[in-house]
C-alpha cells in the first residue's frame, strides 16, 4: 500500500492524494518536536482511549526485511492537539481553517417507521411537527 507524508510548504499544508500514514520521524520532522515528545503523546491518546492504536498503527517496510510504524492521519492530527508548539499549532490552525472553507452539507435521516410501542408516537411524525419542512 503506497502511503503519503504532509508537508507545509510556504504557510501552506500540502495534503496528498494517498492515505496519510507517517512515522514518528515524519511527524518529528513535520511539527519541529522531538520524537520523544511525538511518542509520548501518541502514549497518551492510546491510554486515554480516545482512538484505538490497533487501527491507527500499521507497519510499512522501509528497507529489506525491515519495518517501521506508521500513524494515520486521525493520529497525527491528535498529536497536534497533545503538544503545544508553534508548528502544532500552526497546523491545527490551516486544517481548522481547511476544514471551516469547504461547503458542508448535513442531512439527517429518520425512518418512516421510527414508532416507540411503549410510548405509541411516532418520533418521525414529532419531529416533522416540530420543524414544519417546507
Amino acid at each position: 500500500m503506497e502511503r503519503g507524508i504532509i508537508k507545509i510548504e510556504n504557510g501552506e499544508i500540502i495534503i496528498p492524494d494517498t492515505p496519510v500514514w507517517m512515522t514518528v520521524g515524519e511527524m518529528s520532522d513535520l511539527f519541529m518536536v522531538s520524537a520523544y515528545g511525538i511518542r509520548k503523546a501518541l502514549r497518551q491518546i492510546f491510554r486515554s482511549g480516545i482512538m484505538d492504536e490497533h487501527d491507527a498503527v500499521r507497519p510499512f517496510p522501509y528497507a529489506e526485511g525491515c519495518y517501521a510504524e506508521a500513524y494515520n492521519m486521525e493520529a497525527v492530527v491528535a498529536v497536534t492537539f497533545r503538544i503545544n508548539a508553534a508548528a502544532c499549532r500552526r497546523f491545527r490552525e490551516l486544517m481548522l481553517r481547511r476544514f471551516m472553507e469547504k461547503s458542508l452539507d448535513f442531512y439527517i435521516c429518520i425512518p418512516a417507521a421510527d414508532c416507540n410501542h411503549r410510548t405509541g408516537y411516532d418520533a418521525a411524525q414529532v419531529w416533522q411537527e416540530r420543524h414544519k419542512l417546507s
